[in-house]
């Protein structure tokens, strides 16, 4: 009895010091309410959204409605007003309206601003415009939260001295740049080997015991060079862009496909 009053007058001690465990609510980085992706589009893309949060201590948020704005790109519209309303402290994100077919890159909040900047979000925006033709809105997404994370880790030197080196894919280049200087070392040490052992050997025949000299006429050639001229022909372009921010506070890019 003893034992168990101890136990129970330790717990209280616990309780009364330590105190409850603050508890987080489960917040959904996608908000997919024009139904534009599978379930498992957007369990895959809420996931590596989240990972990207709690990586950068950033808040990133990702929409697809059916909202009517009031100026010429209605994502903008909506990701502002939502944004600001659900994520007051900032964020980075991705709308897509299909209301006007609009989709705006928006970056909210004095920490968000401090990562990216208008070339930023230009830069993500450019990047999912091919998806966004090709209606593979799943994809543009993912598109968006790589450009994200890799803005991101530049910013915050995720890998040090070697950020730049493995975000440029220098390392593998690097790597491969090795490989070939030491597949030529290896094959100068194996010919300077095999020629070290037939140093003691003599040529006995030179190349006049084969043959005569060889007598050689020099015939003039005239060369004819052929130019052809290629004109670039553009590619038709159906899309509109545009970039800056619409309200305080914001930065972003986007347009129409």
């Amino acid at each position: 009895m003893k034992r168990f009053l101890t136990l129970i007058f330790s717990m209280m001690l616990m309780v009364l010091f330590v105190g409850p465990m603050p508890i987080q609510a489960a917040t959904s980085h996608v908000i997919d309410d024009a139904d534009l992706l599978t379930s498992e589009e957007e369990r895959e893309l809420d996931q590596k959204a989240n990972q990207i949060a709690q990586d950068y201590d950033i808040n990133v948020l990702m929409l697809t409605t059916y909202y009517v704005g009031d100026s010429d790109v209605y994502a903008r519209d909506y990701i502002e007003s939502y944004g600001e309303q659900n994520f007051a402290d900032g964020y980075i994100g991705y709308c897509i309206d299909m209301s006007d077919r609009s989709y705006w890159v928006d970056g909210y909040g004095p920490e968000t601003l401090k990562y990216f900047d208008q070339s930023d979000t230009d830069d993500i925006s450019s990047a999912v415009e091919d998806d966004l033709a090709d209606e593979e809105f799943g994809e543009s997404m993912d598109t968006f939260l790589n450009r994200v994370d890799r803005h991101l880790a530049k910013a915050t030197k995720k890998y040090g001295f070697f950020t730049n080196i493995i975000l440029n894919k220098g390392l593998y280049m690097g790597m491969s740049i090795f490989g070939i200087v030491f597949a030529v070392l290896i094959a100068a040490m194996m010919t300077y080997s095999k020629m070290h052992l037939h140093q003691d050997k003599k040529e006995k025949i030179t190349a006049d015991d084969y043959c005569d000299p060889v007598q050689l006429e020099a015939k003039d050639e005239q060369l004819i060079r052929t130019y052809q001229t290629r004109v670039p022909v553009p590619k038709a372009d159906t899309s509109s862009s545009s970039s800056g921010g619409g309200g305080g506070g914001h930065v972003g890019s986007g347009g129409h496909f």
